[in-house]
């Protein structure tokens, strides 16, 4: 699990120079047997739209094992996201920035189902920042 969260890391550009403080707090317990890939432009995603909403925090990525899941949050302290648009983050097309396109949400919840996973968001609001939890199974689902 430490070298999926580095590997995204490094491929989102994220440097030891960048402005953005990443906290990791990994559980060396934590693995996944599952499609590698999918994981990776699911996080690459999540810690993109985590530096473009980042204030002045730092960042949190922190994979935890419970039982036969692993959950992994992205949190940022960002500007958070308006109740009314927290129901239709992950409906295809739906973007609250001006130069986004609505897909990058919208696949990596896609791709979270189809290794037999979620994708959640939750934000108290406008200025409070935002929490995205991935889970897996740690087992290879029979869809993937």
């Amino acid at each position: 699990m430490a070298s999926l969260v580095e590997d995204a890391l490094r491929l989102d550009v994220v440097t030891d120079h960048d402005p953005i403080e990443i906290v990791r707090r990994i559980d060396p317990t934590a693995t996944l047997d599952t499609d590698r890939h999918k994981v990776l432009q699911i996080l690459v995603n999540l810690l993109r739209n985590a530096r473009q909403a980042i204030g002045d925090g730092p960042g949190q990525i922190s994979p935890a094992r419970h039982h036969d899941r692993v959950e992994i949050e992205i949190v940022d302290d960002g500007h958070g996201v308006a109740p009314t648009d927290l129901a239709h983050l992950f409906e295809l097309g739906f973007t609250t920035r001006p130069d986004g396109n609505g897909y990058g949400l919208h696949i990596s919840a896609c791709d979270a189902q189809e290794l037999g996973g979620s994708l959640r968001a939750h934000s108290d609001g406008a200025g409070r920042g935002a929490r995205f939890t991935l889970e897996l199974p740690t087992i290879r689902s029979e869809r993937s």
